[in-house]
């Protein structure tokens, strides 16, 4: 089946016949370092499902910095603002690692959904679960220390890539995070120490997953969870 040659698991989510609605408007596309998807309060024509790689949803606080507060990667789409009736978003989306995807026109996704209530309900299913990811995100960031947060985020992003060896620099780190350079490098010293991960010039390898989910200490897991609901449900 063709939707079957797809590694986007929204997309392979999908009924036979929802699928058959999108598949003629999908275009592939690879996703480049950096490359920005959608760019603040311009509107954003085209959605992305990834096959690969991590693209970050980053917002600016006022003192221009940025702080990443939800990860997309093959489970899911870019663009959700536009199911919820808006044309832009304050925030970035850009891709944090490499990888490829398929990409449709905001108005050929709009179209087909009015062909199917299925289809735009699952795809609300996701943006509620990326809802939750988000919320998630924020509560960590309140209530989680240094440690926690980065544990959380090393499983994100292994959860998307799908592999032990992670390629992130600590700088890339301190930004997402939005935590001081200093403070990454000893938190990933301290994950190191304990057997959890080992480090090499700007590679991160997850040797312990499951003691990375005990170091997340409950904050890891929510959206995940949510998200696993979504893929079972029916559109």
């Amino acid at each position: 089946m063709f939707q079957a040659k797809f590694e986007n698991a929204l997309l392979r989510s999908l009924s036979e016949e929802d699928f058959a609605l999108l598949a003629p408007y999908l275009k592939s596309m690879e996703l480049t370092y950096r490359q920005q998807l959608e760019v603040p309060n311009i509107p954003i024509a085209n959605m992305v499902f990834p096959e690969s790689g991590v693209v970050s949803i980053v917002a600016k606080s006022p003192d221009g910095n940025d702080t990443e507060i939800a990860l997309i990667g093959y489970e899911g789409v870019t663009g959700i603002a536009c199911l919820l009736g808006a044309k832009s978003t304050p925030h970035a989306t850009y891709v944090q690692v490499a990888g490829s995807g398929n990409q449709i026109a905001v108005s050929d996704l709009l179209s087909c959904t009015r062909q199917s209530s299925g289809l735009f309900e699952k795809l609300l299913l996701f943006t509620q679960s990326l809802n939750i990811q988000t919320a998630s995100t924020a509560l960590a960031n309140v209530r989680g220390d240094a440690q926690t947060r980065l544990a959380r985020w090393l499983l994100m992003t292994q959860d998307r890539t799908r592999d032990n060896e992670l390629g992130i620099t600590h700088e890339l780190l301190a930004v997402m995070l939005g935590l001081r350079r200093p403070w990454v490098t000893e938190t990933l010293n301290g994950l190191q120490s304990s057997g959890l991960v080992a480090l090499r010039r700007q590679v991160v390898t997850v040797l312990d997953r499951a003691g990375l989910i005990s170091v997340a200490n409950g904050f890891y897991g929510v959206a995940e969870e949510e998200y696993s609901k979504l893929l079972t449900s029916s559109p």
